[in-house]
């Protein structure tokens, strides 16, 4: 990895200070991934860690998980244009489904739309279960399809501008840094 990622991450102080501390960082979204990617940048190496750190989300009304999936996705976008260009490869139901449409609904096609659910149902279990031992995730799974199909629309609208809400304030992004609007 080149690059940091998520809200825990351990480095030496004198790894911070080569790279101008937390102060070079101030105005960054994604202070973490830069935080490693200038790490990565002296020649040091940045590990993923085995370990699991544990989040909470707030609820969200509607606009607020929209403004939430657009922050990150904006902020994923800015950072790592050409890997997130290709995000869009990656949905595989809203693919399957387009796939559904575009053959008239051939029994293969349904066959393949089939595949992708149990699929993607599948890898949701595994990843609640598993990777994360989180039983109490179970009891959303029937949601994974929604957002799966909501996901081409917040890439696509990442692309549509620069402004993110974040915190009750509103800013504009450019090439990873934070300018708040008056």
């Amino acid at each position: 990895m080149h690059f940091g990622l998520g809200s825990t991450l351990a480095f030496r102080r004198r790894e911070l200070e080569a790279i101008g501390g937390f102060e070079a960082l101030l105005d960054y979204l994604a202070d973490d991934y830069e935080l490693g990617r200038r790490i990565a940048s002296t020649g040091k190496r940045v590990e993923l860690s085995a370990a699991t750190v544990t989040t909470f989300l707030p609820a969200y009304t509607l606009r607020q998980f929209f403004r939430h999936q657009l922050r990150w996705s904006r902020t994923i976008r800015d950072a790592r244009r050409w890997g997130y260009t290709g995000l869009l490869f990656t949905f595989g139901l809203p693919w399957a489904l387009v796939t559904l449409l575009a053959a008239s609904g051939a029994e293969w096609a349904w066959a393949l739309l089939a595949m992708t659910f149990a699929v993607r149902m599948a890898v949701g279990f595994v990843a609640a279960i598993v990777v994360f031992n989180d039983n109490q995730s179970v009891r959303y799974i029937l949601l994974l399809p929604l957002r799966d199909l909501i996901a081409p629309f917040v890439w696509a609208a990442s692309f549509m501008g620069n402004r993110i809400h974040w915190r009750g304030d509103v800013f504009d992004l450019k090439n990873g840094r934070l300018t708040k609007v008056s």
